[in-house]
């Protein structure tokens, strides 16, 4: 089934464009820029307001059944979140694979990371061919705050992205780091406030 994602200049995938039931038909393409079908331009039309940083399109024609229907496409949101668009080549890649580390030690994607109320923790993200400079967005959730702020980024130099230090919320209780970015695989990990009782 052919879906398209629109783009930014950095290759950070920006929107999702699926098609009537089944997906994109051959001769309607986003990714060339002389097709003039009208659900074509009307689409890159409407983008100019709605998704103004989109510069182009890359085409992902996924394993679900052209007989089957978009709404029933499983793999859009997981090729969307796990992949990027190569500047040269502008072709559709994956991100680089990543680990998390929480005070030098990896842990697992979705780890529940347990310490003393009050504790501090350190963590930061490791991804070897990850680009100098690329940011990771880091978002807290949860019903306690485990971070000063709600949302902040981490960058990465020679694989390794900056340290963020984090404060294990009251007994029994825990917030959530999720973390992402254009070129960051999704990952997320739990602190719990728990201390033993003697």
């Amino acid at each position: 089934m052919r879906h398209y994602f629109g783009y930014d200049i950095n290759g950070h995938l920006k929107t999702i464009e699926m098609y009537g039931p089944s997906g994109w038909p051959l001769d309607q393409r986003m990714d060339d820029a002389n097709c003039e079908h009208k659900g074509v331009t009307s689409l890159r039309a409407s983008r100019v307001t709605t998704a103004p940083n989109v510069v182009g399109w890359v085409l992902y024609d996924c394993p679900c059944s052209p007989n089957s229907s978009c709404r029933d496409c499983k793999c859009i949101n997981t090729k969307f979140a796990t992949s990027f668009v190569d500047a040269g080549t502008k072709a559709l890649v994956d991100k680089p694979l990543r680990t998390i580390l929480v005070d030098n030690q990896p842990v697992d994607n979705e780890a529940v990371i347990t310490r003393d109320p009050g504790a501090t923790v350190v963590f930061k993200v490791s991804s070897p061919t990850m680009p100098d400079g690329e940011k990771a967005l880091c978002i807290q959730r949860g019903s306690v705050d485990i971070a000063l702020e709600d949302e902040w980024y981490l960058t990465f130099t020679n694989g390794m992205s900056e340290a963020k230090t984090l404060i294990a919320p009251a007994q029994g209780t825990r917030g959530v780091v999720h973390i992402g970015g254009g070129k960051v695989r999704p990952l997320a990990f739990f602190l719990r406030g728990f201390a033993a009782t003697p």
